[in-house]
């Protein structure tokens, strides 16, 4: 089994980051520490063999500290976004809701601010069972995380602008931890958009949670995009719980990163819950990829769509995999999983392992399927044939495989940053 060696992760240093935490934070970063240590990389016997965790550059950083100052929450000026925050380096440097997001009750705020100033909504938040997740990297970043964003919408609250959260990496080798927990209360609606994006090309670790918590009827879509430096390991960790009638979409791209190993779960605990999950990953040069997705239905007619397509230049790596589970009380379950995988060069690598555990005969559908293949010699011959250059010719053969999951995404402004991104990995 892979195993991967962080020489930061230490009680002697989750101390330090948490000296001026209550109790209950510090018990709770020490069982999580306890759980890292103790949580095997991923114990699948179906994913055990494919596991990529070499390419951090986990030996060449140190710990980032916690933050020293504590960022309050400003009014946003921003007509386009209903909240807007900055963390960099592991620190929150901007928070800022909108006056009608605040008139209407959201809370929208950093991690430390709320320790200090409101510590019962951050216990109550932060100890939020989202999935009950047993990832390892989740473990870690709860253990370690220098700060963080909390989103709580009140009951029935529908906010008609997205909220974005930008992760940006300004110091060259650090390991820093941050969590974004959101709880959409009975009925709220809302939109998150993530960025991830580094100012410097050097080594650095960044883990990153999602912990959504979704109440009765509510709607979220989730978008992330990261495009942080080669330089930088990423460890990336969704998870969201979805009680009756609700629903989650994430839209997720994954563009940056020496490696980027993501694992999102989905619970669907309750009676007509759902998810869709669409993400593209796009890799070149000696990036490695290691893509995770999880749904499991317990509620009655829960549906799962579950859909990721990597294309993969270069020496590029990229293994994905996914699991859909249908316990014996998720009766009359729709569900899908697709992976697939388009390599570009000869030297490029990946599989796509899709899995199904069923324990009831009452299913609607359970499908999965996946495929890894070469781009195909004959529809790059047709379009030369029509004049078209053999690069562009390939871009368009790629752009095509690509597009069910870039239209699955949503979100217009989403689209765009992916293809931008997706043009970038042919300069």
């Amino acid at each position: 089994m892979a195993e991967l060696a962080l020489p930061f992760a230490k009680v002697h240093e989750m101390e330090a980051i948490s000296s001026r935490a209550p109790t209950w934070a510090k018990e709770d970063r020490l069982a999580a520490l306890n759980a890292y240590d103790t949580t095997p990389v991923d114990s699948s016997p179906l994913f055990v063999r494919h596991i990529i965790v070499d390419g951090a550059p986990v030996t060449e950083v140190s710990l980032a500290a916690a933050p020293q100052r504590v960022v309050e929450t400003t009014r946003l000026e921003d007509p386009h976004l209903s909240g807007h925050a900055q963390i960099a380096d592991g620190h929150v440097t901007k928070v800022a809701l909108s006056e009608s997001s605040a008139k209407a009750g959201v809370t929208f705020t950093s991690v430390a601010w709320a320790l200090d100033h409101a510590p019962k909504l951050a216990q109550e938040l932060l100890e939020l069972p989202a999935t009950k997740q047993q990832d390892k990297f989740f473990h870690l970043a709860r253990a370690l995380y220098q700060d963080g964003i909390l989103l709580d919408i009140p009951p029935g609250v529908k906010l008609d602008r997205p909220i974005r959260v930008d992760f940006r990496q300004r110091k060259p080798k650090l390991a820093t931890f941050g969590r974004v927990v959101v709880r959409l209360q009975k009925g709220a609606k809302a939109e998150v958009h993530e960025s991830h994006a580094s100012e410097l090309a050097a080594p650095a670790v960044v883990g990153i949670t999602s912990e959504v918590n979704a109440g009765e009827g509510a709607e979220l879509h989730y978008g992330a995009i990261g495009n942080f430096g080669t330089g930088v390991g990423v460890f990336i960790n969704r998870q969201a719980a979805a009680e009756a009638r609700a629903k989650v979409h994430w839209s997720l791209g994954n563009f940056g990163g020496s490696l980027t190993k993501s694992h999102v779960e989905t619970r669907l605990v309750g009676d007509g819950s759902s998810v869709k999950h669409t993400e593209v990953i796009f890799g070149a040069h000696n990036q490695k990829f290691d893509i995770s997705s999880f749904a499991t239905h317990i509620g009655k007619g829960a549906r799962s769509d579950l859909l990721a397509r990597a294309a993969l230049r270069h020496k590029s790596r990229g293994n994905v995999k996914g699991m859909i589970t249908i316990d014996n009380r998720g009766v009359n379950a729709d569900s899908y999983l697709g992976q697939y995988a388009l390599l570009l060069d000869p030297e490029a690598k990946s599989v796509a392992i899709p899995g199904l555990e069923i324990e009831t005969s009452q299913v609607i559908r359970a499908k999965h399927a996946a495929a890894v293949q070469q781009i195909d010699e004959v529809q790059v011959f047709y379009l030369r044939s029509r004049g078209i250059p053999e690069q562009t010719a390939r871009r368009l053969i790629v752009e095509g495989f690509l597009h069910p999951v870039i239209a699955g995404i949503g979100s217009e402004a989403l689209q765009e940053e992916v293809r931008a991104l997706i043009a970038s990995k042919w300069e």
